[in-house]
């Protein structure tokens, strides 16, 4: 399915470029992934139903409902490649999937299963998968000063060592110390933390 258009100079001769029919979107036609994207643009890859324009995701050319898929497929090849850890062994931060709360961020297990206790529907219920992912917590507070030092916009004639480098390493360490405990949070994919039973209807493939 085709939403190329090619554009044709006044005389008739044609031009290297192409142009999406739905959006207006203007490739050269020379460069075969350019082409290609006029001629999927705005159509899923998978099913090639018509993406209304403006409704194209960042994350690739799939209507809502491909895409959903894709991202089930995935999340279940996850769970499945991943350690499997019982909810009462594991201790730290957890991200748990489709949740629009906190973008599914926990600060523990506890703290998710209150959030998943408040939000059951009317029969006590509550859907969705029966596992979060771990969670590692990384200081980003980090300067190499070995960079610094090489970024160092000398002259081209200077041959001297630099006063103070010992100095600037203890100040680096004392900063990063002091800000050691500014971490961001980056899912552990390879850890699924198994929740109890009672919370969730979901069934957890071991």
């Amino acid at each position: 399915m085709s939403n190329l258009i090619r554009l044709f100079l006044p005389d008739g001769k044609p031009t290297r470029f192409a142009l999406c029919k739905e959006c207006g979107t203007l490739k050269s036609a020379d460069d075969v992934n350019s082409t290609a994207f006029a001629e999927y643009c705005c159509h899923c890859e998978e099913c090639e139903a018509l993406i209304p324009t403006g409704k194209a995701k960042w994350y690739g050319r799939w209507c809502d409902s491909c895409w959903s898929i894709r991202a089930a497929e995935k999340e279940k090849e996850r769970f499945q490649k991943a350690e499997k850890i019982q909810s009462d062994g594991y201790h730290g931060p957890v991200w748990y999937p489709h949740c629009g709360y906190n973008d599914g961020f926990f600060d523990d297990v506890e703290s998710l299963l209150d959030y998943l206790q408040d939000n059951l529907d009317e029969d006590g219920h509550k859907e969705g998968p029966r596992y979060a992912f771990a969670v590692n917590a990384i200081s980003f507070v980090q300067i190499d000063c070995r960079a610094i030092l090489e970024n160092f916009d000398e002259p081209d004639d200077f041959d001297y060592e630099l006063d103070g480098v010992q100095d600037l390493e203890s100040a680096v360490e004392a900063f990063e110390a002091k800000n050691a405990e500014l971490k961001r949070w980056d899912v552990d994919y390879s850890r699924a933390i198994i929740l109890p039973e009672i919370v969730l209807e979901g069934e957890v493939e071991q």
